[in-house]
């Protein structure tokens, strides 16, 4: 058990944390990419509503 095992169970613990972050992102990507039609459908309505005033 010298400097190289340690190192290495760094690594891993980094890894782990890398992918728990990239799940909490894609999940915000894809509770963001459901919300996010309703504001641009709601924009574009109001853009138009602005423009036939």
């Amino acid at each position: 058990m010298g400097p190289a095992s340690d190192s290495r169970g760094r690594l891993f613990e980094f890894r782990i944390n890398l992918a728990l972050s990239l799940r909490k992102m894609c999940l915000i990507a894809f509770l963001a990419g459901k919300k996010a039609p309703h504001l641009l459908s709601r924009k574009k309505y109001f853009i138009i509503n602005e423009i036939n005033k």
